[in-house]
């Protein structure tokens, strides 16, 4: 389904919150981690980069709504990056017209061991930006190795500027 997805539009998902489900880990590790997140897209209205974090959600089944978990009232956020447009050197070639979400340029300073991800992510309809499907990749010494770490991200809510993180800093 990755080689055979269609090209995603930056700016279609620009100021919106898509609802993630992580496919492809085995039950242990969505137990240690998370099966639902939420990722967003923002415009920086500064450098005009397309940049976003993930959400830490209840994670209480893909049949109940995304709640964010928060933290002193705020949302925990995780994951800052910059959306890439192919500049994926050497994923598999069947990727190239995959948009790259880039965690090293997330601009907060590190993310920790997430600096090392790469994901790349299509469209699974031609004429919506509704569903995206993405596979993380982890880059070492100029290579990627792909990870069995799949996820689903459909198109939530536009971004609500009032929701918007007050520093850009991580909560994990």
């Amino acid at each position: 389904m990755m080689e055979n997805g269609h090209p995603v539009d930056a700016h279609a998902l620009e100021n919106y919150t898509y609802y993630g489900i992580s496919l492809g880990l085995p039950r242990w590790v969505e137990r240690l981690s998370w099966q639902k997140f939420m990722k967003t897209f923002y415009r920086d209205p500064t450098t005009r980069k397309l940049r976003g974090w993930n959400v830490r959600t209840i994670d209480d089944g893909v049949d109940s709504p995304w709640v964010p978990k928060e933290r002193n009232g705020h949302p925990l956020i995780f994951g800052h990056y910059e959306i890439q447009d192919n500049q994926a050197k050497n994923l598999p070639d069947c990727l190239d017209h995959a948009l790259l979400i880039d965690y090293s340029r997330g601009g907060q300073g590190g993310n920790g061991i997430l600096n090392g991800l790469r994901d790349p992510i299509v469209r699974l309809e031609s004429e919506s930006h509704d569903h995206l499907l993405g596979r993380s990749y982890f880059a070492m010494g100029g290579r990627y190795i792909g990870t069995p770490s799949y996820f689903l991200l459909i198109r939530g809510k536009p971004i609500n500027e009032a929701e918007l993180p007050s520093s850009w800093t991580a909560d994990i």
